[in-house]
């Protein structure tokens, strides 16, 4: 249905506190994701596992679900209620996250935590499906920015509040009602609790966006009403592929580290779990943010030029740049100098996930950016998420365990680097070919961002 004049006023006044309770739901998923990398040490000492055990929970195992989830949910946000959908989705990721912490056994947490997987696949595609109805295309790059900020602020700070939890909870048995729960189990019930929270926020304040209409994409139509963007999938998915794979590989380097940087301060520099969380979260979350902001300015200087091929290219050198701090850090003599080239690093490489939703937001139709936004959050999964914790894990497993976590990180930043700036460069053509099809969206308080064919 498209969008008329009259309801512009309220998308100009409702979209910002729609992107605000979509980006804390974002958080909040984070925190509850990433919470198992801060309790390591005691869900080993009481499952007597290993940290490739660990690191499949982290990775593999929630990005194979999650990933695989995406595409159903976003088809899903092509075509029912995403406000509904997403609540669906909170209330299902946060009763997991409380029964953890009941979890008899290390099979039940990795079963609760593909729930968690699961059920967070739909919050990604069915919001960057609602902000490409709430913004018009002059604004989407910033709308984007800010929801994928708060994601980025969740990752990192998900060890500062986890940390925090940590060490409010202490080491003793904490009470909950009758109950008496290790603190590891007491923290999971902890950090799922806001996004209950939120959830009723979000049911009481949030309104289903119209959602705009379709446009022409580039290529032949047939008389089918959803054909333009049967055609636009089937010509153009598989450059999209390549893009979102070598954006994957840059999140990679990102989570891979990020998910065994407090374990390197406890071992290495002596740092107890929660300290580490709430160091390497402050260093890593300024870092991340400060590239976050810079990133959709970086784009629209040269969308404004009429440069939108340049992404992949954007996105190749941010790569590149980024690795090399990241390296020097894993060598440095102290922690402070560690965190301090590991926020160089994180500032370039943090942004190269958003380049590939820019991508997506300024060339999809709009009744398919569900869809894109979904097979983006399964390659990102399968690559970022399930390869990158994961390699970290067995390189330093297969070099003699807990000390040689700094080498699975070399490894990582290296081989997941050059590829995906080799992907980029190979993208670039075919991205500015695209590119060259679609004329610049219409301006228009009830434009959507019209594509015409040439």
């Amino acid at each position: 249905m498209g969008r008329g004049r009259g309801q512009r006023p309220w998308a100009a006044a409702g979209a910002p506190v729609v992107v605000l309770l979509l980006g804390l739901l974002y958080i909040v998923s984070y925190l509850d994701r990433l919470i198992l990398a801060l309790l390591v040490a005691p869900v080993r000492a009481e499952f007597g596992i290993s940290d490739t055990a660990i690191a499949l929970l982290v990775g593999p195992v929630f990005a194979l679900f999650g990933g695989v989830f995406a595409l159903p949910m976003g088809w899903l946000a092509d075509r029912v209620r995403r406000t509904r959908l997403i609540l669906a989705g909170v209330l299902c990721w946060t009763t997991a996250t409380i029964a953890t912490a009941f979890a008899p056994s290390f099979e039940t947490v990795a079963i609760l935590r593909v729930g968690v997987a699961v059920a967070e696949a739909v919050l990604f595609p069915a919001a960057i499906s609602m902000i490409a109805d709430l913004f018009p295309p002059d604004r989407r790059a910033a709308a984007t920015s800010v929801f994928v900020g708060f994601g980025v602020f969740g990752a990192f700070g998900a060890f500062m509040l986890g940390g925090v939890a940590v060490q409010l909870l202490g080491s003793e048995p904490v009470a909950i009602g009758s109950l008496f729960l290790a603190p590891w189990r007491a923290t999971f019930v902890v950090v799922a609790l806001p996004g209950l929270l939120l959830a009723a926020l979000f049911a009481a304040a949030v309104r289903e966006p119209p959602r705009t209409a379709s446009i022409r994409a580039a290529g032949p139509v047939d008389a089918a009403p959803t054909s333009p963007e049967r055609v636009f999938a089937r010509r153009n998915m598989p450059l999209f592929v390549l893009l979102f794979v070598a954006s994957a590989l840059g999140q990679a380097i990102v989570l891979g580290v990020s998910s065994w940087l407090p374990s390197l301060l406890v071992r290495d520099f002596g740092f107890e779990a929660g300290q580490a969380g709430i160091w390497f979260g402050l260093s890593g979350v300024t870092a991340a943010l400060a590239g976050l902001a810079a990133a959709p300015r970086i784009a629209g200087h040269f969308r404004s030029r009429g440069r939108m091929d340049a992404l992949p290219l954007i996105c190749a050198g941010a790569i590149a740049v980024g690795a090399v701090p990241l390296l020097a850090g894993f060598a440095a003599p102290s922690a402070p100098m560690l965190l301090l080239l590991l926020a160089a690093g994180y500032f370039f490489l943090v942004p190269s996930g958003t380049y590939a939703i820019f991508a997506i937001n300024w060339t999809v139709p709009p009744r398919a950016t569900g869809l894109f936004a979904a097979v983006y959050t399964l390659v990102n999964s399968l690559v970022a998420v399930g390869c990158g914790p994961m390699v970290v894990a067995m390189v330093s497993d297969r070099l003699g365990g807990g000390a040689n976590l700094s080498s699975g990180m070399v490894v990582l930043v290296v081989g997941a680097g050059t590829l995906s700036i080799l992907l980029l460069l190979a993208a670039l053509r075919p991205f500015s070919r695209l590119c060259e099809t679609i004329e610049r969206p219409v301006p228009g308080p009830s434009s959507r961002g019209q594509y015409e064919t040439e």
